[in-house]
């Protein structure tokens, strides 16, 4: 009883639902053009470790030890030393740098001043948040005080041309 309930319900379907089934079946069908997630952990794949004493540095993975554990290298500039760490604690950055799986420290940094790898995340949209964060994160009270200031006098200055503006918009429809 429940077949021939099934070929009736089939039957009964309209032929502008019959396309549409055909072409999400066609979806399945067809390869997938791209990969949707490309950040893998891998050799050279420069991270930005989130968690710990070392948060919010940068680092590369040198080797991969098992499922959730990298031996990660820092630049120079950065003071993290080598050591494991969770891939838990990694956000991954688009900047992959071609270097040897498990090199030496001076090798790790040659390559990442070779290819440029710390200038191009610190102009990247990402790096030049964190260093806003960072100038931030370090105002004095004063500091903070002037900058309110001057966001009062910006918004000022914006609410003035835009009445000077609104004026003359209405005197030259008038």
């Amino acid at each position: 009883m429940a077949a021939t309930e099934s070929s009736r319900s089939r039957a009964a379907l309209p032929a502008h639902s019959i396309d549409a089934l055909r072409s999400t079946a066609q979806l399945f069908i067809t390869p997938l053009v791209g990969m949707a997630f490309k950040r893998f952990v891998q050799v050279g794949r420069l991270c930005l470790i989130s968690y710990g004493e070392h948060a919010d540095k940068l680092c590369v993975v040198v080797d991969i030890l098992d499922q959730g554990h990298v031996v990660v290298d820092a630049p120079a500039e950065s003071s993290v030393p080598r050591h494991v760490i969770n891939v838990k604690r990694l956000k991954l950055t688009d900047i992959v740098v071609k270097m040897p799986r498990a090199c030496k420290t001076k090798t790790v940094r040659k390559a990442l001043e070779a290819q440029q790898a710390v200038q191009r995340f610190q102009e990247s949209s990402w790096g030049k948040k964190l260093s806003r964060q960072r100038v931030r994160a370090q105002l004095t009270d004063f500091d903070r005080f002037r900058v309110m200031i001057a966001r009062k006098r910006r918004s000022q200055l914006i609410g003035r041309e835009l009445r000077r503006l609104r004026s003359e918009a209405r005197v030259s429809t008038s």
